[in-house]
């Protein structure tokens, strides 16, 4: 069965507007998948500075409340010697301040921990160059998670405790394997800096989070595709039934019917011009009919005119 050429023209139509628009609607797809992408990790850092900015300020104030309210003296909330604590393994260690922080800093930096994205929330102090002491919490319990209270001398940590700039990004590797980002904000009692609070942001959560909207947009991205197909067809068929119904009207005027139709061509595009044009056209040629018919009748008479008058000659002539 061959194809008509009317099918072919809504077939090309239709191809040629997916060609046009899929491809530019896929392009401007990617790229609004990669700047979401970058701008969700983006807002996640920046919570995650905010994060650490807040954590930082928050324990600043309940350190200098204390020393206010007199419940610990500045030294003891700069004490630095540490007594190790018996039966910790790995060893953790007292200080002069870390009852009170146990009682009022642990409850703020647990509830950074209720966010699937923080691994850990910590306040880290800067003792000496080459070491630092958490005093914080993680999502999971147990000795061989729980850092708090141990000194560490990873340089992580000790780029975070020492560092006085507003905040500091950095990529983990924990001796657990896991590699997160270390987002972090100084911390000042009175004025002296004291360590850092630190916030642990899980990679491979951010990423997943990342994916699951990607994977949202790609989604709707799909269905947009479908429709946009789906809406060029439409189109595609709209104008090849238009311009079937000129090509129908064509083949009625062929076979000598001048009569003209109830179609109605409004429309402002090429085809609505072509309707109307071939509208005056019928109509020119029935005005044409209508003269040549005219004229043929005047022709008729005038040579039925002509045979009687040469037929009464005929007949006067002597014979």
């Amino acid at each position: 069965m061959k194809t008509s050429p009317l099918s072919s023209l809504k077939i090309r139509n239709g191809l040629i507007l997916i060609g046009v628009m899929v491809p530019l609607f896929i392009l401007f797809l990617s790229y609004d998948v990669s700047q979401q992408s970058a701008a969700l990790r983006k807002a996640l850092t920046e919570r995650g500075i905010i994060l650490a900015q807040t954590g930082a300020a928050a324990t600043g104030k309940i350190f200098e409340d204390a020393i206010k309210s007199r419940r610990l003296l500045e030294s003891q909330v700069f004490d630095t010697r540490y007594q190790p604590i018996p039966g910790t393994n790995p060893q953790k260690y007292h200080t002069e301040y870390d009852y009170y922080a146990d009682e009022n800093l642990r409850v703020i930096e647990d509830s950074y921990l209720k966010d699937k994205v923080i691994v850990y929330a910590v306040a880290s102090m800067s003792m000496v160059i080459s070491q630092h002491i958490m005093i914080g919490t993680l999502k999971w319990g147990g000795l061989n998670f729980d850092r708090s209270k141990r000194i560490f001398d990873d340089e992580v940590g000790i780029d975070a405790a020492r560092n006085k700039s507003p905040y500091k990004f950095q990529e983990y590797s924990r001796d657990t394997g896991e590699v997160m980002w270390d987002i972090s904000a100084p911390i000042y009692v009175n004025g002296r800096h004291w360590g850092a609070f630190r916030i642990g942001f899980s990679i491979e959560e951010t990423n997943k989070q990342i994916t699951t909207v990607v994977r949202r947009m790609v989604f709707a991205g799909v269905f947009l595709t479908v429709a946009l197909i789906a809406i060029a067809f439409y189109l595609s068929n709209r104008i090849s039934n238009r311009v079937k119904l000129i090509a129908g009207e064509a083949n009625r005027v062929a076979q000598g019917d001048l009569s003209l139709s109830d179609l109605i061509f409004d429309s402002r595009d090429e085809v609505g011009t072509l309707g109307r044009s071939f509208t005056n056209m019928v109509i020119k040629l029935r005005e044409l009919a209508g003269k040549t018919q005219y004229s043929a009748k005047l022709i008729a008479n005038y040579t039925g005119d002509l045979l009687r008058s040469t037929e009464h000659v005929a007949e006067d002539r002597p014979g």
